[in-house]
C-alpha cells in the first residue's frame, strides 16, 4: 500500500483499516506526508470453498483511511475505497491507483489516491509433491515477508536498516545537498490576497523528508537574491543492492518544499532513478523546477521558472570507513552546515592582519569539495570538483578580504559584478493610480486601493492612503497612489513576466466598526507599456535611455459576482536606464597605490627631477604603499607554503589510492571466486532439476494414460447410474399419482361431513337463542316479586352499616389521637407557664434594680438641687444683708421686721419644695407600676408604642425632678 496527493500535516498519522470475512486488520501508522508508504501487507486465510462463495456473492472489500491527530488524540475518516474480490488473481497483477471517496476538509482540493495490488497465494503444504511444476519466482513479497522492507533504526550502530539482518550486510551513505535557488520570487502570485504582515519577517527555508525525518535548511529572507549556505544531510544505511533497488522503485522521488512559516510556496520533485544505475558511487545532480501547490501545468520558460539546485549521492562505504564510523558513534542523521567561515590566528587578531593558517585552508577546501561524512582529509574526495580550482578560489577570496582592510572597498564591486548576469538592464517602472469613477456598490463607500508585484523586488503591499469617501456615479482622485520601482533584469525576462503575470489591484472598503471588506478587483496587463513608442531621455551619467508610457482605463470586477462595478484610470511608465555594466574584476583587485603612481607619472612633465625624487620618497613612505607591499610579500610566502603542503598531500593521496586499489583488487578477486562457486552450484542444481523434470515428464505420461482409462470406466458407471435413477424416478412418479387420487377422494368425503356439521351448528344456535329468551323472562318475573325488593333493601342497609362502622372506627381513632395531643398541649402549657413565671420573676428583679437605681439618682439630684438653691439663697441673703447693713444702723425696728419676714419666706420655700418632691415620686412610681403591669400580662413587648410612651414619661418626670 502507498498513497499520493495527500496534504502534509504535522503531528498526524495515517492508518488503513479494513474488515473482511469477519476479521479486521489495519496497517502500521505512518506519517501524514504527501506520499505515505504503509509497507504492510494485509492477508486473509480461507479455503477454496469460502473464496468461491465470496466471489459468487461479489463481496466487496472496503479500505478506510483513518487520520489520527496526535496532539489532541482524535481519529477521523479521511475517505475510503471499494475493491472487487474478483480482480484478485494468482498471477501478480499491476498495482492500481484508487481515488479516495467521500473526502472532506483538507482533502477536497485534490483527491488523495491509494495504490493497491491484490493477489491470491496458495499455501505451500497444499501442493502435492507429485504435482511439481517449474514456475517463475513471484515479483511480490510473500505475506510472511511483509516486514523485510520496513525501515528499522539501529540505535547501537547508528544507521537505518532496510532488509533482514542476515542479508542486509552492506553499508551505504546517502547524502542530499541543497546548493542554491533562482527565480523564487515567481512563487508569490500577484493575484493572491495580501496580508498586513510582511512574509519576509518569518523567513523562507527548504524542507524535505528522508525516511520520514523532516530536515530544513537555514532561513533566508530575500527571494530575489536568495543567499544561504549549502547544506548536506547524510544518512548511513545498512542493506544490500536488491532491497535498495526495491525501495527506490517504490519511492521514485523526494519532495523538496519551499516554505514560509507553515505555508508551502513551491514543491520540487527530485527523481531517484539515477541512484539505481550503479550502487557503487552514484549521484543525481541538476536544477529542478518548483511548482506551486495548485499549479498543474509546468512553467513555459526556464528563464523565469523558479528552480532549486539539488545533489543526491549514494555510495557504498568500505570496510575501513564502516569500522571508523561505528567507533565514532555518529548520529544516524546529521546535517552538515557547510559554512565558509575562516579561522584566524590569535596574533593576527591583535594586529588586525589577515593571516590564515594551512589548517584553515585545508578545512575550507574540504568544505568546498563537499567531502562525505566521516572521511578524513587524506582520503580521496568522491566529487568531480577540482582541488586546484578550490585552492585558487579560496586564495582569491582570502586575498580579496585581506585587501579590503587596506584598500577602499574594491571587493564590493567585485561581489556585485559576480551577481550581474550578462545583458541585464536597469529599469524604473512607475505605477500611478489616478482616479476611480462610476463605483456602483449599493452603499456609501470609504475605499482605498491595494496591490503588490513581487517581481519588482518588494512583496509588501502598496496601499493608497487615506481612504476616500465616494458615492455612486462619482469620480475621485486617489491620494498617494504614485509608486516607482527600480530593478535590474534582462529584457526577455521582463517581457515574459509582465505578459504572464498581470497586476491585480484590490478595491477595499474601510469600516470603522467592522473589518475591511474587499469589494472588487481590477486586472491590469503591464505588458501594454512595452508595446508603446520609445522616447529618448538623457541620463545623469551622460548616456541615453528610453521611456515608454501608457494611460488606460480598466474595469473593476466584483469579488463575489462576475460583474463590473466601476472604472479605474491608471498611468504606467517604464524607463530603460541602460545596460548594467559589469565592473572590471582586475581593476577591483588592484589597490589605490597604482592609481596614485599613475597620477604621479602623469604629472612628471610639470615637475623637475628633484620634485620627482621627493615625490617618490614620499610615495614609498605612505602607509598605503607599505600595507600593499607587506600584503604582496605575505601572499608570496603563503602561496609557497600552501603549494608545498599541497604537494605533500598529493603524494599522500597517491599512496592511499594505491593501497585502496590493491584492496579493491583483492576484494574483486574474492567476489569473482565467490560468484564462480555460486555459478557451479547453480549449474549442478539446474542439472538435477532437469533430470527431475524428465523423470516427472515420464511419470506424467503414465499418469495421463491411467487417467484416460479411469475416465472411460467412470463414464460407463455414470451411464448405468443414470438409467437406474430414471427407472426409479418413473416408479416414484406413478406411486405419487396414485396417492394423490386417494387423497382427493378423502377430501370429497370430508367436504360432505363439513356441510352436515354446519347445519347442526345452525340448529344448535337457534335452540340457544330460544333458551336465552326464556331465561330473561323468568328473571324479570323474579325481580317483580316483594321478596326481591326486601332483599335489595337488606343489601342496602348492610352497606350502610358497614359504612357507619368504618366511620365509627375512624372517629374512635381520631378521639384517641386528640386526647394524646391534648395531654401534650397541657404539658406544653405547664412548661410555658413555668417559663413565663421565671421570666416574670427575672423581669421584676430587674425592674426593682432599675427603680432602686432611679431612686438613688433622684436622691442625688435632689440633694444637689437643694445645695444649689441654698447656695443661691445664701448669696442673695449676703447681698441683702450688705444692702441693709446701712439701714440697720438707722432703725433697729425695721431690721427686726425684715429678719422675721426673711425667716418666714425660707420656711415656705422649704415646705413647697418638699411637697413638689413627694408628688413627683408618686407620679414616677405610678408610671413604673403601669408599665410593669402591661409587660407582665404578656400582651405587650418593649417595642410596642404604649410601652415606649410610658418610658418617655418616666424619663421626663425624672428630668423635672432633677
Amino acid at each position: 500500500l502507498k498513497g499520493r496527493y495527500f496534504p502534509r500535516l504535522q503531528n498526524h498519522q495515517l492508518t488503513v483499516e479494513t474488515k473482511f470475512d469477519g476479521e479486521s486488520m489495519s496497517t502500521d501508522p505512518v506519517g501524514h506526508t504527501s506520499s505515505p508508504f504503509f509497507g504492510t501487507e494485509l492477508a486473509w486465510e480461507m479455503d477454496k470453498k469460502a473464496l468461491h462463495q465470496h466471489r459468487m456473492q461479489r463481496t466487496p472489500i472496503k479500505l478506510q483511511c483513518i487520520v489520527e491527530d496526535l496532539s489532541i488524540g482524535t481519529r477521523e475518516v479521511a475517505g475510503y475505497i471499494m475493491l472487487d474480490l474478483r480482480m484478485a488473481q494468482k498471477k501478480p497483477q499491476k498495482a492500481i491507483w484508487y481515488p479516495l471517496l467521500s473526502t472532506s476538509g483538507n482533502y477536497k482540493k485534490r483527491k488523495p489516491e491509494l495504490q493497491v495490488m491484490m493477489t491470491l497465494e496458495s499455501e505451500a503444504n497444499e501442493d502435492n509433491e507429485n504435482n511439481f511444476t517449474a514456475q517463475p519466482l513471484p515479483k511480490y513479497l510473500h505475506k510472511n515477508q511483509k516486514r523485510k522492507h520496513a525501515i528499522i533504526i539501529n540505535s547501537e550502530g547508528f544507521f537505518f536498516q532496510i532488509g533482514p539482518n542476515k542479508r542486509a550486510a552492506d553499508h551505504f551513505l546517502l547524502s542530499l545537498s541543497i546548493l542554491y535557488g533562482k527565480n523564487l520570487i515567481q512563487l508569490i502570485p500577484s493575484s493572491a490576497r495580501l496580508s498586513e504582515k510582511n512574509p519576509s519577517v518569518a523567513g523562507y527555508y527548504f524542507r524535505y523528508y528522508i525516511f520520514d525525518n523532516e530536515i530544513t535548511n537555514m532561513y533566508f529572507y530575500d527571494l530575489l537574491n536568495p543567499e544561504f549556505k549549502p547544506e548536506r544531510a547524510s544518512v548511513r544505511l545498512r542493506s544490500n543492492p536488491e532491497y535498495l533497488i526495491n525501495y527506490f522503485s517504490r519511492n521514485p522521488a523526494i519532495e523538496i518544499d519551499l516554505c514560509c512559516g507553515q505555508q508551502v510556496l513551491g514543491v520540487a520533485q527530485v527523481p531517484t532513478q539515477g541512484l539505481l544505475q550503479k550502487l557503487g558511487s552514484t549521484a543525481v545532480d541538476g536544477m529542478f523546477h518548483l511548482l506551486m501547490p495548485n499549479q498543474l501545468t509546468p512553467w513555459d520558460s526556464d528563464a523565469v521558472a523558479p528552480a532549486v539546485s539539488v545533489t543526491i549521492t549514494l555510495r557504498r562505504l568500505s570496510q575501513s570507513t564502516e569500522t571508523q564510523a561505528s567507533k565514532s558513534k555518529s548520529n544516524e542523521m546529521t546535517v552538515d552546515r557547510e559554512n565558509q567561515g575562516k579561522r584566524e590566528d590569535g596574533q593576527a587578531k591583535e594586529k588586525n592582519q589577515p593571516i590564515y593558517s594551512i589548517k584553515s585552508i585545508e578545512e575550507n577546501i574540504k568544505t568546498v569539495v563537499l567531502d562525505d561524512e566521516g572521511q578524513k582529509l587524506g582520503e580521496k574526495p568522491h566529487s568531480t570538483y577540482d582541488i586546484s580550482t578550490a585552492v585558487n578560489q579560496y586564495l582569491d577570496e582570502n586575498n580579496a578580504k585581506a585587501t579590503t582592510s587596506v584598500l577602499t572597498g574594491s571587493n564590493q564591486y567585485q561581489a556585485i559584478a559576480a551577481r550581474i548576469e550578462q545583458g541585464q538592464h536597469h529599469y524604473r517602472f512607475t505605477i500611478d493610480l489616478r482616479t476611480i469613477r462610476n463605483l456602483n456598490v449599493g452603499f456609501y463607500c470609504n475605499c482605498f486601493l491595494r496591490y503588490t508585484y513581487p517581481y519588482f523586488g518588494s512583496s509588501s503591499p502598496i496601499i493608497t492612503a487615506p481612504p476616500i469617501e465616494i458615492t455612486r456615479n462619482m469620480e475621485a482622485r486617489l491620494p498617494n497612489s504614485h509608486c516607482t520601482f527600480n530593478f535590474a533584469c534582462t529584457p526577455k525576462m521582463l517581457r515574459d513576466t509582465t505578459t504572464n503575470t498581470p497586476l491585480m489591484v484590490e478595491v477595499w472598503h474601510r469600516d470603522k466598526v467592522s473589518n475591511d471588506v474587499l469589494m472588487g478587483l481590477a486586472q491590469i496587463s503591464l505588458a501594454e507599456v512595452l508595446q508603446c513608442d520609445k522616447q529618448k531621455i538623457s541620463l545623469s551619467t551622460g548616456s541615453v535611455g528610453y521611456k515608454q508610457s501608457v494611460k488606460r482605463t480598466t474595469h473593476i470586477t466584483s469579488s463575489s459576482e462576475s460583474k463590473r462595478i466601476g472604472n479605474l484610470d491608471i498611468i504606467l511608465e517604464l524607463d530603460d536606464l541602460g545596460e548594467v555594466l559589469k565592473p572590471d574584476t582586475t581593476a577591483s583587485r588592484s589597490s589605490d597605490v597604482p592609481s596614485i603612481a599613475a597620477n604621479a607619472h602623469n604629472q612628471t612633465d610639470t615637475y623637475n627631477h628633484s620634485d620627482v625624487d621627493q615625490f617618490e620618497k614620499h610615495y614609498r613612505e605612505t602607509p598605503q604603499y607599505q600595507a600593499a607591499l607587506e600584503l604582496e610579500i605575505w601572499k608570496e610566502k603563503q602561496k609557497d607554503l600552501f603549494l608545498a603542503e599541497l604537494k605533500k598531500k598529493e603524494e599522500e593521496y597517491m599512496r592511499l589510492m594505491a593501497q585502496e586499489w590493491k584492496q579493491r583488487d583483492s576484494e574483486r578477486e574474492i567476489l569473482v571466486r565467490k560468484k564462480v562457486d555460486e555459478y557451479t552450484k547453480l549449474t549442478d542444481k539446474l542439472k538435477t532439476s532437469i533430470a527431475d523434470l524428465e523423470k516427472r515428464e515420464r511419470q506424467l505420461t503414465l499418469g495421463e494414460n491411467e487417467l484416460s482409462r479411469l475416465r472411460d470406466e467412470i463414464q460407463r458407471e455414470l451411464q448405468l447410474k443414470l438409467n437406474e435413477m430414471n427407472e426409479a424416478s418413473r416408479r416414484f412418479q406413478e406411486d405419487c399419482e396414485h396417492r394423490v387420487t386417494l387423497e382427493r377422494a378423502k377430501v370429497l368425503d370430508l367436504e360432505e361431513q363439513k356441510q352436515k356439521l354446519f347445519a347442526d351448528l345452525k340448529e344448535a344456535e337457534n335452540r340457544y337463542r330460544e333458551r336465552e329468551s326464556d331465561f330473561d323472562k323468568y328473571k324479570n318475573q323474579q325481580n317483580s316479586k316483594p321478596e326481591a325488593q326486601l332483599r335489595a333493601d337488606i343489601n342496602m342497609l348492610t352497606l350502610e352499616k358497614v359504612e357507619l362502622q368504618r366511620k365509627l372506627d375512624a372517629t374512635i381513632k381520631s378521639k384517641q389521637h386528640y386526647k394524646e395531643q391534648w395531654s401534650e398541649a397541657l404539658k406544653e402549657l405547664a412548661r410555658l407557664r413555668e417559663r413565663e413565671r421565671v421570666n416574670e420573676k427575672t423581669r421584676l428583679q430587674k425592674q426593682a434594680r432599675e427603680l432602686e437605681h432611679l431612686r438613688l439618682r433622684y436622691l442625688a439630684q435632689e440633694e444637689k438641687g437643694v445645695m444649689k438653691n441654698d447656695k443661691n439663697e445664701l448669696e442673695t441673703l449676703k447681698e441683702e444683708i450688705k444692702s441693709l447693713a446701712t439701714s440697720i444702723r438707722q432703725t433697729g425696728h425695721k431690721t427686726q421686721e425684715l429678719s422675721t419676714e426673711l425667716k418666714e419666706k425660707q420656711k415656705k420655700q422649704a415646705i413647697a419644695a418638699e411637697v413638689n418632691q413627694e408628688e413627683l415620686e408618686q407620679q414616677i412610681a405610678r408610671l413604673i407600676e403601669e408599665r410593669d403591669t402591661l409587660m407582665s400580662a404578656g400582651a405587650y413587648t418593649v417595642d410596642d408604642k404604649i410601652i415606649r410612651e410610658l418610658d418617655k414619661n418616666i424619663r421626663d418626670t425624672l428630668a423635672r425632678q432633677a
